[in-house]
């Protein structure tokens, strides 16, 4: 039943318009939104990931009060609508002058949002390095930055680029906080689908729709 309504259905739903489709797809326009969508989906979890580390270890490590408060920060921030989000960035970045309407402050704002993907990734990741493997790294020589690099790391990877890819397929799909802070004339694949869609033009999203679905698909396969 979940298969039906959430993958056939729709799947089935967006070929039938793509084909449908008697407007000419304007590929170059296609191909600048999903260029646009990558690349400031992408840097916000690049930045996501920055800012995850320092929470991600406190987290990982011995339960403390800074922990605590830090992790139920991060839920409620989590919690809040996009459109929240992105009207507090709104205000805070048109007295920020040459910031302001930047894809920088854009990505900025898919880290706040999806914050927490990326540090239950982190910490759970770093939870399950085994204290006594780097102990015996330590005995056999190696200073903090070596363990760090030659022993958590490659244990802790694959759980850190989970929650790193969540942020990237979460962030392309984001509108609010888009339709907000994106700059002049900056269109994602979310933003084009919204405009043909709210104008009851659904054959004309289908090949945006398609494309988000396709770009979405090779990050969904290694997760």
């Amino acid at each position: 039943a979940f298969a039906l309504v959430a993958v056939l259905i729709p799947f089935y739903v967006l070929i039938t318009r793509f084909l449908g489709n008697q407007v000419g797809i304007d590929w170059a326009d296609l191909l600048t939104a999903s260029i646009s969508t990558i690349t400031v989906a992408a840097l916000g979890a690049f930045i996501a990931l920055l800012m995850s580390t320092p929470i991600a270890i406190l987290l990982s490590s011995s339960a403390t009060r800074l922990g605590q408060l830090a992790q139920r920060i991060i839920t409620v921030g989590h919690g809040l609508p996009g459109v929240v989000i992105g009207l507090a960035m709104v205000s805070i970045g048109s007295k920020l002058g040459a910031l302001y309407q930047t894809t920088f402050l854009l990505a900025f704002a898919y880290a706040i949002l999806f914050l927490a993907k990326s540090v239950a990734g982190m910490s759970s990741s770093l939870a399950r390095v085994p204290t006594s493997v780097k102990d015996v790294a330590s005995t056999l020589g190696m200073n903090q930055w070596m363990v760090i690099k030659r022993v958590v790391a490659p244990i802790a990877a694959p759980g850190i680029g989970v929650g790193t890819i969540l942020v990237f397929l979460t962030a392309m799909k984001e509108l609010p906080a888009t339709l907000m802070l994106r700059p002049t004339g900056f269109d994602t694949l979310a933003t084009e689908i919204w405009s043909a869609a709210s104008i009851n033009r659904f054959n004309e999203a289908a090949p945006y729709a398609l494309i988000l679905v396709l770009i979405a698909a090779l990050p969904t396969f290694l997760i």
